[in-house]
């Protein structure tokens, strides 16, 4: 249920705490598909908190930086930096044999179609993916929680990618016994370039 109240959050307060009479709004999750009807009721002074905080969120950001905060809004900001810079990122070459060997090659270029991308940026942001954690696993899992990292040039998204932690290569039969070969790591498991990352976020 959490996912659907971050879409309420993000998607109705905005319009409804003006007016704090109960209302009753209709959400399609976009997770599950499931529809929901929810009955929210918001207090006079916390509709104006709520569309203060939101607005002051969203002041003087671009589309895409929106749509990236709110991508992103139950998540862990690790570093927000501007900094200018060319670089080329890959998917790990162990992970897509294994996923292709799992799902099958077409499957898997489907869902993941990109294995390389040269990307030119002037501001980076690095978020820990925590939704849906409790306080005492995202302690526990500081170190190895999934990583975001998205691109921007003249605040338009240029590349969002996403690493995940590993102790050894997938590939090997030692991950099955828990048995560590190689130093553990980050390493990119998913890149999408705007257009792929808009288009499954709409």
């Amino acid at each position: 249920m959490k996912h659907l109240f971050k879409q309420i959050m993000l998607f109705c307060f905005v319009f409804f705490c003006l007016n704090a009479k109960a209302v009753k709004i209709q959400i399609l999750c976009p997770h599950c598909h499931q529809q929901s009807v929810i009955d929210l009721t918001l207090d006079e002074e916390l509709a104006k908190l709520l569309t203060k905080e939101l607005a002051e969120k969203y002041d003087g950001k671009s589309e895409d930086e929106k749509l990236v905060l709110k991508y992103v809004s139950d998540n862990l900001l690790i570093s927000k930096n501007k900094e200018e810079g060319i670089k080329k990122v890959s998917v790990w070459e162990d992970y897509e044999k294994y996923q292709k060997k799992l799902y099958g090659e077409k499957n898997y270029l489907k869902s993941f179609p990109i294995h390389s991308l040269k990307i030119e940026y002037d501001e980076v942001w690095i978020y820990k993916r925590t939704e849906f954690l409790s306080k005492k696993e995202i302690t526990e899992n500081a170190e190895t929680l999934q990583r975001w990292t998205f691109y921007f040039k003249n605040k338009i998204l240029q590349a969002h990618t996403v690493e995940n932690f590993f102790y050894d290569s997938p590939l090997s039969k030692n991950v099955q016994k828990n048995i560590t070969t190689n130093s553990p790591r980050y390493k990119i498991t998913c890149i999408q370039d705007r257009d792929l990352f808009i288009k499954s976020n709409q």
